[in-house]
């Protein structure tokens, strides 16, 4: 019998944005606060809501602003060792009996190896998304980014508009809050 169980996003609503730095554009951008409710599903049906989630969006790119886009170098580190580990087994004496071909895949395994040796000393440390986040201006803008109309600005900054939150900084929309925008 087969049985789909899973984990699926409803009620998907954009609340608010903000200026954040995203990793996939490697630029600064406008982020788009978004809320859900993860529900626990069984052949696609919903069938036990488990909790909100939030998370920004890029509104270029509509990646995750804080995921990575990069291969770490730990990820490299095991590239290379597995390359390593490879080319240590085509030379070893016993590979001898496909003649014809060892010697094609042995060059091609010490250039892939080159390759990787190369691809690991260009690995750069790149600053943190935090430290990237904290060289951003807040943002001062009169209009919503989206609608282009007046913003509120008391309290709290929001488009009566388009019912968004605006935020200064991500880190002022970093708590779920229990209270739906207004």
């Amino acid at each position: 019998m087969y049985l789909h169980l899973g984990i699926k996003k409803r009620h998907a609503k954009r609340i608010g944005y903000s200026r954040d730095y995203c990793n996939y554009c490697e630029k600064p951008v406008i982020a788009e606060l978004w809320r859900y409710r993860a529900w626990l599903g069984l052949f696609w049906i919903p069938i036990l809501p488990l909790n909100k989630r939030q998370h920004w969006l890029c509104s270029k790119c509509n990646k995750q602003t804080d995921s990575r886009y990069t291969t770490g170098l730990v990820s490299k580190i095991v590239i290379l060792l597995f390359s390593l580990i490879v080319t240590a087994l085509l030379f070893d004496p016993e590979a001898q009996q496909y003649n014809d071909y060892i010697w094609w895949l042995r060059g091609l395994s010490i250039i892939i190896n080159i390759l990787c040796l190369v691809w690991l000393f260009k690995h750069k440390k790149l600053p943190s998304h935090q430290q990237r986040r904290a060289k951003l201006a807040p943002l001062k803008d009169a209009h919503c980014h989206f609608c282009q109309g007046p913003l509120y600005i008391g309290l709290e900054t929001r488009c009566d508009a388009c019912k968004l939150k605006v935020y200064r900084t991500v880190k002022d929309a970093t708590k779920l809050s229990s209270k739906r925008p207004s």
